[in-house]
């Protein structure tokens, strides 16, 4: 796949740098756990992934710890949170759903309601709408990846997959102003 995975970047001014902070470890954890509404438990997957990219993430939430290690790391967590909410979405009935609750899981990618899903992501992760320019950009993500994917169920699940990852990722869900 030729989609560049990650799309939205904080770019900020070196005056804007002094005021923001980046959440640690353990806030990135917590904050995935409350976003997906998923508590793993001891020895599971998630809790090793976390384990296992602990290190790799910020331990002071300083904004020097913002590299690409981190980004990786963060990720992978996030992908592993996302595939676990996406999971536990997918086999409940829509109105018990925690997100997703206009997916058709059944379906093809192309029939993924991408505008509601990517602001149902927003309020998640961002705690706020995404604003028209951010929906755009993602909205034209979540198009190139339709193309790509097989239209089938498997392909619905990718294409949630890394809507989800992407804007668990983004800079606005790891600062902290």
């Amino acid at each position: 796949m030729k989609t560049p995975l990650f799309l939205l970047l904080c770019v900020c001014e070196i005056s804007q740098a002094r005021e923001v902070s980046i959440k640690n470890h353990r806030e990135i954890y917590e904050s995935m756990k409350a976003q997906m509404s998923v508590t793993p438990k001891p020895g599971d997957e998630l809790a090793t992934a976390y384990e296992s990219v602990q290190e790799t993430l910020p331990t002071l939430g300083t904004v020097d710890e913002y590299n690409a290690s981190m980004l990786w790391s963060l990720v992978r967590l996030a992908s592993d949170f996302c595939r676990a909410r996406i999971t536990l979405d997918a086999k409940a009935e829509p109105a018990q759903r925690w997100l997703h609750k206009m997916v058709s899981f059944s379906k093809a990618p192309s029939f993924v309601p991408a505008k509601d899903v990517i602001q149902d992501y927003a309020q998640v992760f961002w705690q706020r709408t995404g604003t028209e320019k951010e929906a755009k950009e993602i909205e034209a993500f979540s198009e190139g990846l339709v193309m790509e994917l097989p239209q089938t169920a498997a392909g619905t699940l990718s294409l949630l997959n890394a809507l989800c990852t992407v804007m668990g990722t983004s800079t606005a869900s790891v600062i902290i102003n």
